[in-house]
């Protein structure tokens, strides 16, 4: 299966993320959202995987 490769800014924000909600007094908790939201990024890379009917783009022309 391939990987979604991750950019330093999605983890400086993801981490940014755990350490507010670390400051709120759950670090258990902003463990448990860091890996939740990390797997489903995995996911992005199975074809397999099922995902919801979204917006469809009309034109698909390139911008100006």
């Amino acid at each position: 299966m391939k990987q979604v490769k991750r950019a330093q800014t999605y983890l400086d924000d993801l981490n940014a993320i755990e350490a507010h909600i670390i400051a709120r007094g759950d670090p258990q908790g902003a463990a448990d959202l860091w890996l939740q939201i990390d797997g489903q990024v995995d996911l992005l890379a199975d074809p397999n995987h099922p995902r919801r009917k979204g917006l469809v783009v009309l034109g698909g022309g390139s911008k100006p």
